[in-house]
């Protein structure tokens, strides 16, 4: 599990380097380098030379994507901005029910966002989780949004972390006046090769106030969640989300 996430982070750490290349980039070396004599000439060089020109279309087209974003929807804080909110909800099983509080933060940058929440579970036993998430964002248009995610879900109580895998949607209505997101979480226990914890949900949301750059919605919905151990619930609940 650790190699995965790893892998993940240093995935997208290639990416925010590719965000953040000026147009006027002249290499990795910068400057003058006329006088820079090649340092391997050797045929056994072809793969790295490969996975070199690989790199460099990677970041062409994602500096692009990121380039388009920034000119057409900069001024959107949905894109490039802040999201906080909390919900609030209710989770009904079998043989348990919990009251549910989830704080969580976003920072948005164009075609990447940064995606924290602290997941509260009170009934017969506390439980509490803490994910963090880097997303990679697909925008089409002023009214959609999808986020594919990776990163961790640590569980305080037994301190242990997870791998976690994140799918969401934003589609808007009327000018982003109403707001239609399906999201589905998976933590996964790579040791036992088992699902820790999987979330489906659908939130509607509607905008109450909007003032400059600021935006607040409320919102409620209802999902499915499982918890490895407590079995499968089914979940309702509202809130408040602040984007800025």
């Amino acid at each position: 599990m650790k190699k995965i996430c790893v892998t993940i982070f240093v995935f997208l750490f290639v990416f925010s380097n590719a965000f953040a290349q000026k147009k006027n980039d002249k290499g990795s070396t910068g400057g003058n380098n006329n006088n820079t004599k090649p340092q391997n000439t050797d045929k056994n060089t072809d793969g790295g030379s490969t996975n070199g020109l690989l790199l460099q279309f990677t970041k062409i087209v994602f500096g692009a994507y990121q380039q388009v974003l920034i000119s057409k929807r900069g001024s959107d804080p949905a894109i490039f901005g802040f999201e906080a909110g909390i919900n609030g909800g209710f989770l009904s099983g079998n043989s348990d029910s919990y009251i549910a509080v989830d704080p969580r933060i976003r920072y948005n940058k164009g075609a990447l966002s940064f995606d924290v929440r602290y997941d509260y579970l009170k009934g017969n036993v506390t439980f509490q989780n803490f994910d963090a998430l880097a997303e990679f964002n697909i925008i089409v248009g002023n009214a959609f949004k999808a986020a594919i995610g990776q990163g961790i879900m640590y569980n305080i109580e037994n301190s242990l972390a997870y791998h976690e895998s994140y799918f969401g949607m934003d589609i808007g209505f009327n000018d982003k006046q109403i707001l239609i997101s399906p999201e589905f979480r998976l933590a996964y226990d790579w040791s036992v090769k088992k699902p820790v914890n999987t979330e489906l949900a659908l939130k509607g949301s509607y905008r109450l106030l909007n003032v400059s750059v600021v935006s607040v919605y409320i919102n409620a919905g209802a999902g499915y969640r499982y918890m490895a151990n407590n079995g499968t619930f089914g979940n309702v609940f509202g809130g408040l989300n602040l984007i800025f």
